[in-house]
């Protein structure tokens, strides 16, 4: 028997509009901070080597945002923080940039 898939559509009511471009709002901060630590730490200087390139991960990136909730007063949860900075160590890995410009979540809007 060959299985049967569905698919379900689902309309998101306008009474949800202001909360989910507030979440949005708030991934792009984080997604925003991000991009300024890792391309402010990307280099440091050596005495009498110059600078050097040492990029930082996404680990890093986590324990140094760690606060960003509390400081801005967001209301994203910690998971879809750890996600965001997740997805842009992966995109900085990805092309080799200490400063990413890829932004992969969107809010598009309805006219």
């Amino acid at each position: 028997m060959k299985p049967v898939i569905r698919t379900l559509s689902v309309r998101v009511r306008d009474k949800h509009a202001s909360v989910l471009n507030r979440m949005a709002f708030d991934v792009n901060q984080v997604w925003n901070a991000a991009n300024a630590y890792s391309a402010e730490f990307s280099w440091v200087f050596i005495p009498e080597v110059g600078y050097i390139n040492c990029g930082t991960s996404a680990f890093e990136l986590m324990k140094d945002l760690k606060g960003i909730r509390k400081e801005r007063g967001m209301i994203i949860d910690s998971t879809a923080v750890q996600e965001t900075i997740a997805v842009h160590g992966k995109a900085r890995k990805q092309f080799n940039k200490n400063k990413s410009s890829l932004l992969v979540l969107r809010l598009h809007k309805r006219q």
